[in-house]
This record gives structure tokens, sequence and C-alpha cells, in this order.
């Protein structure tokens, strides 16, 4: 029984990942994709990180930083 058991197994998983894939591309008429002709993406680079402007005062600052996050959702929490 256990090899009837191991043998269902195999052949479900070799049905699961090669048969069906192909049997839903034939079906579906799926054509693989065209290769992008742009390579203006080839060499991303990271956007440049802001300075550290933690003696600014948060009101002159454009982004906030985790400690003021922290704070700040906890002062929300408070009942008023």
């Amino acid at each position: 029984m256990a090899y009837a058991m191991m043998g269902g197994i195999i052949v479900g998983t070799m049905l699961t990942l090669l048969f069906l894939p192909a049997l839903y591309v034939a079906w579906f008429r799926i054509k693989e994709p065209k290769s992008a002709t742009d390579n203006t993406h080839e060499k991303p680079t990271a956007p440049k990180l802001q300075a550290d402007l933690s003696a600014d005062a948060p009101s002159q600052r454009s982004w906030i930083s985790l400690k003021d996050s922290r704070v700040l959702r906890l002062a929300s929490l408070r009942p008023g």
C-alpha cells in the first residue's frame, strides 16, 4: 500500500509540475514574450539618500524619523 501511495504522489507531482503547465500553454496558445529592446534599465542605480537632518526642527523636514513616528503613534493612542 505504501508503494501505491508513493507512486501516486510521484505521478501527481509530475502531472502538476510538467504536464499541466505544458497543457495550459498549448491550450491557450501562450507565446514566449519578446525580449525588451530598451536596455536603459540594465543597471539601475539607487536613489541618493538625504543627509541626516536630525538637528533641524521637525517642521523643517520633509520626512519623519522612525523615533518621531513612534512618539506620534503613542501620543495618538493616549486617551484625550
